[in-house]
């Protein structure tokens, strides 16, 4: 169906906090000896969709919210750091310091710091002089970069 290497999988802005409510979701955190039920099921969620996507020659793409909390998950993903490449939009430590990716975040990342490449921001909140200036391969593990632009609060003029 997508004919690229890379597959975007999103991640971001998940309203966590809903599976608790679930009785499903909570007797398989149960089952499974999850106890951080929010952290681990992205976790896990990552981990089978990054496992797919490996056999069949894929590598996922994720969005950086869940990596502010991820050391705190009950199990990690093995080689999550060699599978998997996050994009740091909100860089929080430990992925960046809102403007940059750190240089020891272990994964490989594409670089779309809101604060200065979100064109779609209210032009008095970005400093596009500075996004001009970005240089996304500052770390060695930095992919490249990406400026993006949501639409949906886009006017058509």
């Amino acid at each position: 169906l997508f004919p690229s290497r890379w597959i975007h999988v999103g991640g971001d802005e998940v309203i966590v906090e809903k599976w608790w409510m679930s009785d499903h979701v909570r007797a398989f955190a149960g089952m499974a000896g999850l106890r951080n039920i929010p952290v681990d099921m992205m976790e896990v969620w990552f981990c089978a969709v990054g496992k797919i996507l490996k056999e069949l020659g894929r590598q996922p793409i994720m969005w950086d919210d869940h990596f502010s909390q991820r050391l705190t998950a009950t199990k990690l993903c093995p080689n999550a750091q060699k599978d998997w490449v996050v994009q740091a939009w909100k860089m929080d430590y430990p992925v960046g310091n809102s403007t940059a990716v750190a240089e020891d975040f272990p994964f490989a990342s594409i670089s779309s710091p809101m604060r200065s490449v979100y064109l779609d921001y209210p032009v008095a909140s970005i400093d596009f002089n500075r996004s001009t200036q970005l240089l996304p391969l500052t770390g060695p593990r930095i992919l490249g970069g990406c400026a993006t632009m949501w639409t949906e609060d886009t006017e058509a003029n």
